[in-house]
């Protein structure tokens, strides 16, 4: 996904893969957060390989990874799923449970579900304790 165009049509091709699914009045509860998760993919894309290894290197050893895996990062948040948007859609019989291990991924500890691993904090500063 080079131009905007292609940006366009993987938003729109998703939006049809939802239709059997959601109204049109729900798109927007989905579509956005989607939206929001495959910019964030984007932004980590770069690094996302020095992560994982970070996060493998260091996750028996040290309790909190946050640091080390933010300065992996080169960004205030980081992705410790090892998919990516192009492996999510590699493998759409398995997208539900796939996409919510990828978000499991970018969420702080004892987020959704109370996975309660070392921290992948997606907002970027301050104690307010939001997150995607």
């Amino acid at each position: 996904m080079e131009g905007f165009g292609d940006k366009v049509g993987f938003i729109w091709s998703v939006a049809d893969l939802l239709r059997g699914d959601y109204k049109p009045s729900e798109y927007g509860r989905v579509i956005l957060p989607l939206v929001t998760l495959r910019r964030l993919d984007c932004v980590l894309a770069p690094t996302k390989e020095a992560v994982l290894a970070e996060h493998d290197h260091w996750k028996d050893r040290i309790q909190n990874l946050d640091a080390i895996l933010k300065r992996a990062a080169k960004q205030q948040f980081y992705n410790t799923s090892k998919l990516d948007f192009p492996k999510l859609l590699a493998d759409p019989a398995q997208i539900a449970g796939n996409l919510r291990s990828y978000i499991k991924g970018v969420l702080p500890p004892g987020g959704a579900e109370g996975n309660g691993r070392p921290g992948a904090v997606a907002s970027g500063g301050g104690s307010s304790g939001q997150s995607l």
